[in-house]
């Protein structure tokens, strides 16, 4: 997934903040799952050489079915890979926080 040329309107922030954010017009919990998911795919495109452990750390933390603990791991393989696939991740993050219903 190319996401080049690509510029987020909002400020990002940390996955942890922003599902721990109290609106009544986003449901985080519904958005964690697509953002996950591309993640997921994100990952398995990557030829990083720990996308396959980070793949089975994502997967270990949605089994926990706590969107805290999905969240917290999300934020910590950004801060894991190199600069080309955090930028892809981040730009995921914006999709998500900014999306409107």
């Amino acid at each position: 997934m190319s996401i080049e040329g690509f510029e987020c309107a909002i400020k990002v922030k940390p996955i942890v903040d922003w599902v721990q954010e109290e609106d009544e017009k986003v449901c985080h919990s519904c958005l964690i799952k697509p953002l996950v998911s591309y993640y997921l795919g994100t990952l398995q495109e990557s030829v990083d050489p720990k996308a396959k452990e980070m793949e089975e750390s994502i997967k270990k933390a949605w089994e926990s079915a706590d969107l805290l603990t999905i969240a917290k791991e999300l934020d910590k393989i950004k801060k894991e890979v190199g600069d080309n696939l955090r930028r892809e991740l981040v730009a995921l993050d914006c999709f998500t926080q900014s999306y409107k219903e």
